[in-house]
């Protein structure tokens, strides 16, 4: 949705060799129909997230596949969804609902990011905390810019990457990944991964 974020897009994809094209908006008259969409971190940073869900349905064929990630918990919200242009953060049933009344069967939700995601999104907001602007970033107009901004502001990323892309940090996620397994069907992550399917 940001016209930034599609600039850098499109240049890490010329960088790269592909030939991938990114729009803000389908192209007039265009009809095509796709088997799979994904959409991670991105429906929490859209207003009116019924319309978008229902606008998704319909680039889907028939029994297509929609896979989704967006926080979870309002109880959880922080700076770092204030900085990011968040509108909400979502709850299991909330999240069930909406996919249905946007003609979704929904196969599965789980609840992913316990016991590091949890802790590591407590250090990130503090990180963001002295940047936020609770008179101007609360409001529609800077959720959305905010939410443009966090697309190619890498700032508070990129600092831990060093040490994620180390031998440590490597060992830290994987061993992060398989300590959060047995809690997925538990409410105690900080994040939903959805998997629907276009009724």
């Amino acid at each position: 949705m940001s016209e930034a974020a599609r600039a850098v897009a499109n240049a890490l994809a010329r960088e790269a060799g592909k030939n991938i094209l990114y729009f803000g908006a389908p192209p007039t008259g265009w009809q095509e129909r796709f088997g799979l969409l994904l959409a991670f971190e991105v429906l929490e940073h859209i207003e009116h997230d019924l319309e978008a869900l229902c606008e998704w349905r319909s680039w889907l064929r028939h029994d297509g596949v929609l896979l989704l990630s967006v926080p979870s918990h309002m109880k959880k919200w922080n700076a770092s969804d204030v900085w990011a242009g968040h509108f909400r953060r979502y709850e299991r049933s909330q999240l069930a609902k909406l996919m249905q009344s946007a003609g979704f069967r929904v196969e599965r939700i789980l609840c992913y990011g316990f016991p590091l995601a949890n802790v590591v999104e407590k250090i990130r907001a503090a990180n963001y905390a002295p940047e936020v602007n609770e008179a101007t970033d609360k409001t529609a107009k800077g959720m959305h810019d905010n939410s443009a901004r966090s697309g190619i502001d890498r700032r508070h990323v990129m600092k831990w990457y060093p040490l994620i892309k180390s031998p440590l940090g490597k060992l830290v996620m994987l061993t992060a990944d398989w300590a959060q397994r047995p809690f997925l069907h538990t409410e105690l992550g900080n994040g939903y991964v959805v998997r629907a399917r276009a009724a």
